[in-house]
């Protein structure tokens, strides 16, 4: 029993509510990302679908 009385006790871990901030935080950081990678599919779309249409008409003419 003395040697376990040398022994510390194990700290407190208050990392659960930090945790639940975090997983809060993640999710709208990947929603950032989704929305910011549509935007530039949906412009690179549009200049690709806009240099068709010219090399059509330039090939059509």
């Amino acid at each position: 029993m003395s040697q376990y009385g040398n022994y510390p006790p194990p700290p407190p871990k208050p990392q659960k509510p930090k945790k639940v901030k975090q997983g809060e935080s993640q999710p709208r950081q990947v929603n950032e990302t989704q929305i910011g990678i549509g935007c530039i599919a949906i412009i690179l779309f549009g200049i690709v679908c806009i240099g068709v249409g010219i090399l059509i008409d330039k090939f059509l003419l």
